[in-house]
């Protein structure tokens, strides 16, 4: 049983993650492959 503010909070923690790792996998990207 989940209220509409949970949810919210769940889907706000995945992007967030989300976000994190998107940034963390291109400075990755660009610290192995430098121009």
């Amino acid at each position: 049983m989940f209220s509409p503010q949970s949810r919210l909070r769940h889907a706000v923690a995945d992007t967030f993650a989300m976000v994190v790792y998107c940034s963390v996998v291109n400075m990755c990207i660009e610290v192995s492959s430098p121009e």
